[in-house]
């Protein structure tokens, strides 16, 4: 009985270790392109939070964003721009095409155009057609945003 009793207790206690060192699944390149999408939607429509929650916050993140300045690196930084990102939009709506995209074991990219549709702070209407590089790092079984850079020159220059 006493050797049942230590064997049961021995397999539960393996089992157990074993539970917790199991890492979270993988999230799905696919997966998180539609939670990133969805939450520059929000964005656009002021909101934040969502999209800072994608981003890893290491002291190597770079944001180069599509209403110019400087580039941002590291989270302090780009946490603080993309703030004020939300605040230059209202009542934002967005499209995207996918131009390319990579995904490798731990690093991938993706590369889109954008179009932002959008009433500024003073209340005037506008359109923003942006080339967009993302680049993301696998953290911990899930993808994080580690670079973003957009610029707005989409026309053919010759």
């Amino acid at each position: 009985m006493t050797m049942r009793f230590l064997c049961l207790a021995w397999l539960l206690s393996v089992s157990t270790i074993a539970t917790a060192q199991t890492p979270p699944p993988d999230q799905s390149f696919d997966a998180l392109l539609k939670e990133v999408e969805a939450a520059q939607v929000q964005l656009v429509s002021g909101k934040p939070a969502a999209f800072k929650a994608l981003w890893s916050h290491g002291d190597d993140v770079t944001l180069s964003g599509g209403l110019g300045g400087a580039i941002a690196k590291g989270w302090p930084d780009v946490s603080k721009r993309l703030d004020w990102v939300a605040t230059q939009y209202v009542d934002g709506t967005r499209t995207h095409q996918e131009v390319a995209r990579y995904v490798g074991q731990d690093l991938a990219y993706v590369v889109l155009r954008e179009t932002i549709r959008f009433k500024s702070p003073d209340g005037g209407l506008s359109v923003q057609e942006l080339r967009v590089t993302q680049v993301f790092r696998r953290e911990g079984g899930r993808w994080r945003i580690v670079h973003r850079h957009a610029d707005s020159q989409v026309n053919a220059v010759r």
